[in-house]
């Protein structure tokens, strides 16, 4: 998902952190700046402990435990003025959604209940995916495990659920845990919806 960020640079006071990119490899650094480059991505500039080396690392790369130290680190800052009050901590925890994927979580999978329907006809079940799109006409939503995607029918919900989940941007890939049950659809020998009775967003 790309950042949409309109700020091309917004220096921030020294912090340590410790920089882990999603392979493990990681330093201890004073975190500097967050700018951003020619191409718009953003990238933390840091300056590593050990040797007073300085780094320029795209948020993309980095860890999502590290993401959250920065946000940590740049919320105990006083606001920013008002000519920069776009501010970075949006862009990295949407980065740090982004670097979540539904399998880190438990669940049941998709794709298995298109491998034996009858099996899962009428069953409660709990799937986590991410966020794709909503129809407030159908009153569903779809969400995606990789390749595949299943519907969602949350008229059942509470008001105020429903309305967070009208707020929710259509392919936002936000994750999303649900359970209900598991709603065989009539035109199809492998198609389901499920009918929600709990929907958490992660």
């Amino acid at each position: 998902m790309k950042l949409l960020i309109l700020i091309s640079c917004f220096a921030v006071s020294t912090f340590g952190i410790n920089v882990s990119n999603k392979q493990g490899v990681s330093f201890d650094a004073k975190l500097v700046d967050i700018v951003r480059a020619g191409n718009g991505q953003l990238s933390a500039k840091v300056v590593r402990t050990t040797d007073r080396k300085e780094f320029s690392i795209p948020l993309s790369m980095l860890s999502e435990r590290t993401l959250i130290e920065i946000i940590q680190e740049l919320s105990k800052k006083e606001d920013p003025p008002v000519a920069m009050q776009i501010n970075p901590q949006v862009a990295i925890q949407r980065q740090v959604n982004v670097n979540k994927r539904w399998s880190d979580y438990d669940g049941h999978k998709i794709v298995d209940f298109r491998k034996d329907p009858d099996r899962w006809k009428n069953k409660t079940v709990t799937v986590v995916g991410h966020f794709d799109f909503k129809s407030s006409y159908s009153m569903s939503f779809s969400i995606e495990q990789d390749d595949q995607e299943i519907d969602i029918i949350y008229s059942g919900l509470p008001k105020r659920v429903i309305e967070e989940i009208l707020e929710k941007e259509n392919f936002s890939e936000d994750l999303i845990r649900v359970s209900g049950r598991i709603e065989k659809e009539s035109f199809s020998e492998n198609s389901f919806d499920i009918i929600a009775k709990k929907i958490e967003f992660l």
